[in-house]
């Protein structure tokens, strides 16, 4: 069984949009999931880390050269990052030896894997089209914002022999 979670945070990762867009924006959203999952907001003082799942930094890439990222490298950037309660994401990435913004860093395919915001909308398994492009630019709309989604997945398999679930990150 594959648990998903899908994020939705702005582009700008201090960005908190006001209490009513954020009530509308909800309330769309919801409209939008026929499979009823829970919608959830959390709003953080600082600018707060979506950590990714494991095994998924491998399609990040310099947003320079196109370049893909050490897992280990981005890591350690974003541990850096944290010490400043990242108030500051700009770093130098060995790549291209290029000034960027690790919010900027890009994917070669897919979602991002993870993201910094003070703002975040989350769903557990939502109904796919819930978090489609139409869905997110009419949340861009209501919430005033650039708006991109954080996906997390993890795999949950249950042994046959002993009936205890079992997690791994996928």
């Amino acid at each position: 069984m594959i648990e998903e979670w899908g994020h939705i945070i702005p582009v700008d990762p201090t960005y908190v949009p006001s209490p009513a867009a954020q009530f509308q924006a909800l309330q769309f959203w919801a409209s939008r999931d026929k499979q009823g999952s829970s919608k959830t907001i959390e709003i953080h003082a600082q600018v707060h880390y979506i950590p990714p799942t494991d095994g998924t930094l491998h399609a990040v890439c310099c947003p320079n050269c196109r370049r893909s990222v050490d897992p280990g490298w981005l890591e350690d950037a974003v541990n850096l990052a944290r010490v400043d309660g990242f108030n500051n994401l700009l770093t130098v990435i060995p790549c291209c030896g290029a000034f960027v913004s690790l919010n900027d860093l890009k994917v070669t395919r897919g979602f991002a894997p993870f993201g910094f915001a003070r703002f975040c909308m989350s769903t557990h398994n939502p109904d796919p089209l819930s978090v489609g492009n139409i869905t997110l630019k009419h949340l861009e709309t209501i919430l005033g914002c650039q708006l991109r989604v954080v996906w997390k997945r993890r795999m949950i398999s249950v042994s046959a022999l002993t009936g205890v679930p079992r997690v791994t990150n996928d």
